[in-house]
C-alpha cells in the first residue's frame, strides 16, 4: 500500500510540472466554443494553471498521508496494549444471542461446494441478462455523452463540462475505450459499465466478507465493549467467530453478496448503461469495505487501508458529484465519535475503558482519510471549475417541471434500497433486504456501517436537494447498491436457517425469479436505433427525416443505419427542442422521429407536425425517466402505386 501512493503522488508531481500549453491543449474542446460561444484556448489555459496547483497540494498530501495515518495507528496500539495489560484473568465472550453453540459452526466441504455452484448458476442467469441488454438501442443521455465529450477524447472529457451529461471519469474511460478499438458501438460505448459491474460483484463479496469479520474493535460498539481482545464477537447469526481470523459463515455470506450483486435489478442496469452510474456502485463498495479494513488496521498499527479508501471515494466522486453524499455520511458519522465517544457501560471490565479511547482514534483516521480524498478529488475535478461555474445554474429546478425527491423519483429511491425500481419486484426484495437490514442495525459495528451508512447518504442526498433547490433523480443515489446486497445476503441466511425447508429455500428463490422477470418485462430504455430502422425499411430515395427531442440531436447517431457510409449530419436533420423548429425546416420532412413526446406536445411541435401533414405511424414503448422513453414516428401520407 505504501508503494502504491508513493506511485499516486509521484503521478500526481509529474502532472503539476507539465506545461500549461501542453495541458490547455489537452483539455480543449473545439464543441465548447461552438456550443457556448467561450474561447477555448483562455478556459483550458485557466483549467491547466488550476490543476497543476492541486495536483502539487496532492502530491504533498499523499505523501504526508503515509506518516499521518501511521501516527494515528500508534496512538490505538497504546491503547490496545493498555487494555491488554489490563485484561483480567477470565475471558469475557460476547455471543449473539441468536448463535449456536460454539463447535457447531464450520460449513463442510461439501456445503462451501453447493454454494459455488449456486454461485455459478446466479453468475450465467445475471451474464446472460445483461448480454441481452448490451444489444438495446443507446438512449439519449448515453448518446449525448458521447457527442459531447467521449468522442472528443479524454482530455475533452475531462477538462470540460458545459453539458450535465459529463461523468468525467466514466467519459474519460468510454473515450479510452473507442481509442483503443476503433470502433464505435453500442458494446464499446457501454464496455466500462460492463467491466465496472462485474467488478463490482467481488467488490460486495469483500464487503460482505468485512461484514462478516465482526464489529472493528475500534468502533466501541454494543458487542465489542463486552468483550476482550483475544475473546470471539459475532457476525452472523450462524456461529461464534474469532475476530483474527475467517470466521465460518464469512463465505456464505460473501457467496450470497455476489450472487444478489449478480441478480439486482439495479446493478444489472448499471451496468449495461453508458453512463457512470456502475462505476459510482463499484467505487461505493471498495470505498465501505476499504473502510472496516483499514478500521480493523487501525486498531493493529496497520492504516494504510485508509489510502484506498481515500482513492475510492475520489474517484467516485471524480464519476459522479452525487457520490460525495456517501463520503460525507461517513464524515459526519467520524465526527460524531470524535466527540461523543462511546464509555463503559456499568458492570463491564475496567480494561475496556481503553476499548473506548480506540473509538476516537479510528474516527480521527477517518476523517484524515477523507480530508486525503477531498485534496485529491479537488485535483482531479478542477479543471472542470471554470465551466462548472458558467453552469452552475443548470443545476437549479428553476422551470417547476424538474424532477424532486418529493414525487416519483422519492418513492423510486425508497424502492431502489430494495434493489429494483419496479413496485413488485422492489417488494420481492424487501422479503430479504428489510431483515437483512435490520439484522445489521441489531448487530451494529461493521454490519451497521456497510448497510446503513449508504442510506444516511441517500437521505443526505435527498434532503440536500430539496434545501438547494436542485433536481434529483433516484438513479444519483446508486451508491445504495451494495449495502442493499449486504442486506440481501443477511437476509437470505436468515431465510436458510428457518426450520421450515421449504420455506428457507422457497422464498430467497421466490425473490431471484422476481428480480430476474422485472428486468425481461422492462424492455429497451429509449429504442432510438429500433424507430430509425423502421424508417429506414420504408424510406424511399430522396425522402427527407428529421427528429425532435431534447436539445441534442442523439437520433443522428444512427445516421448511419439510414443512409450507410453515405451518412451526414444532414441525415436526420434536427427539429430543435420539442420540435420548436419543425416549420422552418426545408424541405419538409416526410417522416420525423419523436422522442419525448409529451415535451413535443407540450411545446406545440404536435401542432406544427400536423399542419405539415405529418400523422403518427408508429410507437416504440420505453420506459427510461418514468415511462418518458416512447419513441414515435411521424410521416406524411405516401403516394398510391
Amino acid at each position: 500500500m505504501t508503494i502504491a501512493a508513493v506511485a499516486v503522488a509521484v503521478a500526481f508531481a509529474l502532472m503539476a510540472i507539465v506545461p500549461d500549453g501542453t495541458l490547455a491543449a489537452f483539455f480543449s474542446h473545439d464543441l465548447l466554443a461552438q456550443r457556448a460561444g467561450v474561447d477555448v484556448r483562455a478556459s483550458s489555459a485557466e483549467s491547466a494553471r488550476l490543476f497543476r496547483a492541486a495536483c502539487a497540494a496532492a502530491a504533498v498530501a499523499w505523501i504526508t498521508a503515509i506518516p499521518v495515518l501511521r501516527m494515528i495507528a500508534g496512538r490505538a496500539q497504546r491503547a490496545s496494549s493498555a487494555d491488554r495489560s489490563g485484561t483480567s484473568s477470565g475471558t469475557h465472550r460476547a455471543i449473539d444471542a441468536r448463535a449456536p453453540a460454539a463447535g457447531a459452526a464450520t460449513p463442510r466441504r461439501t456445503e462451501l461446494r453447493w454454494w459455488i455452484a449456486v454461485l455459478a448458476c446466479a453468475a450465467t442467469a445475471g451474464l446472460a441478462q445483461r448480454a441481452d441488454i448490451l444489444a438495446q438501442s443507446l438512449w439519449f443521455d448515453e448518446i449525448a455523452a458521447f457527442l459531447d465529450y467521449s468522442q472528443w477524447g479524454v482530455g475533452a472529457s475531462m477538462g470540460t463540462y458545459f453539458s450535465l451529461a459529463n461523468h468525467p471519469f466514466h467519459s474519460m474511460a468510454v473515450a479510452a475505450a473507442i481509442n483503443s478499438t476503433g470502433i464505435v458501438s453500442e458494446l464499446v460505448l457501454r464496455l466500462p459499465s460492463v467491466l465496472a459491474g462485474l467488478l463490482t460483484v467481488p467488490a460486495c463479496a469483500w464487503l460482505a466478507w468485512e461484514c462478516a469479520r465482526g464489529p472493528d474493535r475500534s468502533e466501541g460498539s454494543r458487542a465489542t465493549r463486552a468483550s476482550e481482545p483475544s475473546a470471539t464477537v459475532p457476525v452472523t447469526g450462524a456461529a461464534p467467530i474469532a475476530a483474527p481470523g475467517a470466521p465460518p459463515g464469512a463465505p456464505r455470506i460473501a457467496i450470497l453478496a455476489a450472487i444478489a450483486a449478480l441478480l439486482m435489478p439495479l446493478a444489472i442496469l448499471a451496468s449495461t448503461e453508458s453512463r457512470g452510474y456502475s462505476m459510482m456502485i463499484l467505487f461505493a463498495a471498495v470505498a465501505s469495505a476499504a473502510q472496516l479494513r483499514a478500521m480493523r488496521g487501525t486498531a493493529e498499527g496497520k492504516p494504510l487501508w485508509w489510502l484506498a479508501y481515500s482513492g475510492a471515494c475520489a474517484l467516485g466522486c471524480w464519476t459522479h458529484p452525487t457520490f460525495v453524499a456517501l463520503p460525507l455520511a461517513h464524515g459526519a458519522v467520524a465526527t460524531w465519535r470524535l466527540v461523543m465517544p462511546p464509555s463503559p457501560r456499568n458492570g463491564q471490565p475496567p480494561s475496556t475503558a481503553s476499548t473506548a479511547a480506540r473509538a476516537p482514534t479510528a474516527a480521527l483516521a477517518n476523517l484524515a482519510a477523507l480530508l486525503l480524498a477531498a485534496i485529491t478529488t479537488a485535483a482531479l475535478t478542477i479543471p472542470l471549475l471554470p465551466d462548472v461555474l458558467r453552469v452552475i445554474l443548470e443545476f437549479k429546478a428553476a422551470d417547476g417541471d424538474e424532477p424532486t425527491a418529493i414525487g416519483i423519483e422519492g418513492v423510486l429511491l425508497m424502492l431502489q434500497t430494495c434493489g429494483a425500481w419496479v413496485p413488485w419486484a422492489a417488494g420481492a426484495g424487501a422479503m430479504v433486504v428489510v431483515p437483512g437490514a435490520a439484522r445489521a442495525w441489531s448487530s451494529g459495528g461493521a454490519m451497521r456501517m456497510a448497510v446503513w451508512l449508504p442510506m444516511l447518504a441517500a437521505a443526505l442526498l435527498a434532503v440536500g436537494s430539496l434545501l438547494a433547490g436542485s433536481w434529483i433523480y433516484a438513479r444519483f443515489a446508486l451508491f445504495t447498491v451494495p449495502a442493499t446486497a449486504v442486506a440481501a445476503a443477511l437476509g437470505v441466511e436468515l431465510w436458510l436457517n428457518q426450520p421450515r425447508r421449504a420455506l428457507a429455500v422457497g422464498l430467497p428463490l421466490t425473490v431471484a425469479l422476481a428480480w430476474s422477470a422485472s428486468i425481461l418485462a422492462l424492455g429497451p430504455r429509449q429504442p432510438i436505433r429500433d424507430a430509425v430502422e423502421w424508417v429506414a425499411q420504408r424510406r424511399t430515395q430522396g425522402q427527407a427525416v428529421a427528429s425532435a427531442g431534447l436539445a441534442d440531436n442523439v437520433t443522428a447517431m444512427y445516421a448511419s443505419v439510414l443512409d450507410g457510409d453515405r451518412a451526414s449530419p444532414d441525415s436526420i436533420r434536427s427539429a430543435g427542442l420539442g420540435g420548436t423548429q419543425l416549420s422552418g425546416l426545408a424541405p419538409t420532412p416526410d417522416y420525423l422521429i419523436v422522442l419525448y413526446p409529451a415535451l413535443f406536445e407540450r411545446s406545440g411541435g404536435a401542432a406544427q407536425a400536423k399542419q405539415l401533414g405529418l400523422s403518427q405511424v408508429r410507437s416504440f414503448p420505453g420506459w427510461i425517466d418514468r415511462d418518458q422513453g416512447e419513441v414515435r414516428v411521424y410521416a406524411r401520407p405516401q403516394p398510391g402505386p
